[in-house]
């Protein structure tokens, strides 16, 4: 009888789990420009050259991965790029420069985008998303941020 117990309280203990929901995200940064492009973080005003990305015309780079817990819609990711950073600075062949803030500000810099900039590489409504797999516990996410032409022209 003490054996049935134990063997009922298992069998309850095992269909009452449930598989938690996640959804996974890869985030990428595309050079469709016809020119190397640098990304360079800045936190608390210092530049990080240990977190600077470069990309010569064509290249991909990963730029973050992760998870988070439930579905979602999208709706941002963690980056180590981004943490603590106050802004990025990217340059074009190593001439020409737009600065992204992380924060709405305005500035007397001609070439920049504020936070909630659809160019911002900050701002995850900048990147395009994609959902990859979509299933009932399980959403893949890949976002990717693209440097093209006009960005380079619009650089100072």
């Amino acid at each position: 009888m003490k054996s049935i117990m134990l063997f009922c309280s298992a069998i309850l203990l095992l269909i009452s789990c449930k598989k938690e929901e996640q959804t996974y995200y890869s985030v990428y940064i595309e050079n469709r420009s016809t020119v190397a492009v640098e990304i360079i973080p800045y936190k608390s005003g210092i530049i990080h050259f240990d977190d600077r990305i470069l990309l010569s015309p064509g290249a991909k780079f990963q730029f973050a991965e992760g998870f988070d817990r439930g579905i979602n819609n999208g709706g941002g990711f963690d980056s180590k790029y981004l943490t603590g950073t106050d802004s990025i600075a990217v340059l074009f062949n190593s001439v020409k420069k737009t600065i992204h803030f992380m924060n709405n500000t305005s500035t007397s810099e001609n070439s920049y985008y504020s936070y909630n900039s659809e160019r911002n590489l900050g701002n995850w409504e900048s990147y395009e998303m994609d959902v990859t797999d979509d299933s009932k516990f399980r959403r893949t996410i890949i976002y990717t941020y693209i440097f093209s032409e006009l960005d380079y022209n619009f650089a100072q």
